[in-house]
Formats: C-alpha cells, structure tokens, sequence
C-alpha cells in the first residue's frame, strides 16, 4: 500500500532540523497540539509560552487556491 510505504520512515529525516511554530489560539488546526513534530531533531515553538503576559489571539486569513 502507497500510504504504508510513504510512512515507514516516520515523517523527519535523521540530518535535518526541524522547527514547528504554533500558538493555543489555533483555529486551522484543533488541537494545536497536533503541530508538534515528535523527533529528536525538532524544536516546538509555542507562541504563547514566550509572553504569556501578552498572549493574544491573531487572525489569520486562508485564500482557497483554485484547481
């Protein structure tokens, strides 16, 4: 199966840095803590850990892309 195979190797590759950026306030991705890569080679980022005092909600806009 393609899918099997594409997932053998895990999803990060030894040799390469990883860095997820995320914030709580998520609303494309539920939970945010879905984001986090879960290999040794990466750093997760929570935005709101790093000012908590200032944490605020930031809109993002998605554009849909036509086929």
């Amino acid at each position: 199966d393609f899918l099997t195979k594409l997932a053998e190797g895990g999803v990060a590759h030894p040799g390469v840095r990883y860095t997820t950026i995320m914030t709580k306030y998520d609303e494309a991705v539920v939970p945010y803590s879905s984001g986090y890569l879960r290999t040794p080679n990466a750093t997760q980022v929570i935005l709101n850990a790093l000012d908590p005092a200032n944490a605020k909600p930031v809109r993002c806009q998605f554009v849909p892309v036509s086929p």
